[in-house]
C-alpha cells in the first residue's frame, strides 16, 4: 500500500470522529507531519492511521481523544517520531525533484532561444529561497497546531499554502535580479542536455505519475525542453523562427487555442478528481 492510499483511507476514517475528537486528531496530524519531513512516509502515515483507529475505538467506548491520548500529546508525538526511521535518501530525492521543477519553471525560459544565457547567481538565490522556506513554514505550523484549540486544520493548511505561494512570489521577483555569474552554453550542449532531460522526464512521469499540481509543472517543463530542442535542431529551426502573420485572424486564433487549452486542463482536473 502506497502512502497516498493510506492518506486517502485516513481522510475517510476521520469522518467517524466527533467534532472535538476530529479537531484534536487533525492538530496532532499537522504536528507529526510538520515535524516528520525526514521520516519515512509509509511509516509516518501508517502510524497516523493506527492512532486514528485507536481513537475511533476509544470514542465507541465513550472515551474522548484527549482522555485517551493525553492532554499534552506533544511528548507522545515526539516519542513516536523519534522511534521512526529517517528516510534521508527519499527526502533528498524529493527536494531535488521539487527544486528541479520549480526552479526550472523560472529558468528554462532563458535557455529556449539559441544564443541565450543563464544567470547562475540568480538561480542559486532562488534555490536558497525555495528549498528551506516551505519546510520552515511546515515546521512552524506543526509546532503551533497542538497549542491551538478547535478545528484549525483548514486555517493551518491555508498558512502552509500561503507560505509556499509567498516563496514562489519571491522566486519570481528574483527573476528581476541580475548577477555577474552568467553562463552562455553552446547550442549543441543545450540540445544534448534538453534531450536527455526530456527523455528522463517522460520516463519519470510514466513511472511516478505525479499528482496535481506537480503534473502541470512537469508538463510545462517538458514543453520548455521540447521548444529548446526545436529551436536548435537544423530541420526545425527555420520553422520555429519563421514569421507567421494571419492578419485579422491572429487574435481569434490565439483566443481559440487558449480556450481549447483551458478546456483540456479542466477535463484533466475533472477526470483526476473523478
Amino acid at each position: 500500500m502506497k502512502a497516498d492510499k493510506i492518506i486517502a483511507d485516513n481522510k475517510q476514517q476521520r469522518a467517524k470522529l466527533s467534532t472535538g475528537n476530529k479537531a484534536y486528531y487533525e492538530n496532532l496530524t499537522l504536528f507529526m507531519r510538520g515535524h516528520g519531513t525526514l521520516k519515512n512516509d509509509m511509516v509516518l502515515e501508517s502510524s497516523l492511521l493506527e492512532i486514528l483507529n485507536d481513537l475511533i475505538q476509544a470514542q465507541r467506548n465513550g472515551i474522548s481523544a484527549r482522555e485517551y491520548y493525553g492532554k499534552t500529546p506533544q511528548a507522545q508525538a515526539q516519542e513516536l517520531l523519534a522511534a521512526m526511521p529517517n528516510d534521508i535518501k527519499g527526502f533528498i530525492v524529493f527536494v531535488f525533484g521539487l527544486l528541479f521543477e520549480l526552479i526550472g519553471m523560472f529558468t528554462l525560459n532563458d535557455l529556449v532561444l539559441p544564443g541565450s544565457s543563464l544567470d547562475v547567481g540568480r538561480l542559486l538565490l532562488q534555490a536558497a529561497v525555495m528549498v528551506p522556506f516551505p519546510f520552515m513554514i511546515l515546521w512552524c505550523v506543526g509546532s503551533a497546531a497542538l497549542k491551538a484549540t478547535g478545528k484549525l486544520e483548514a486555517v493551518f493548511n491555508g498558512i502552509i499554502y500561503g507560505g509556499i505561494m509567498l516563496a514562489l512570489g519571491i522566486v519570481m521577483l528574483l527573476n528581476l535580479v541580475h548577477t555577474s555569474l552568467i553562463v552562455r552554453p553552446a547550442d549543441h550542449v543545450v540540445l544534448l542536455v534538453a534531450g536527455s532531460l526530456l527523455i528522463g522526464g517522460l520516463i519519470w512521469i510514466s513511472i511516478q505519475r505525479p499528482k496535481l499540481p506537480f503534473i502541470f509543472i512537469t508538463i510545462y517543463l517538458m514543453l520548455q525542453l521540447l521548444l529548446a530542442m526545436l529551436y536548435r535542431i537544423p530541420a526545425t529551426k527555420n520553422i520555429m523562427t519563421a514569421k507567421l502573420d494571419l492578419g485579422v485572424w491572429t487574435w481569434p486564433l490565439v483566443l481559440l487555442i487558449g480556450m481549447l487549452l483551458v478546456c483540456l486542463v479542466g477535463l484533466f482536473i475533472w477526470k483526476h478528481k473523478k
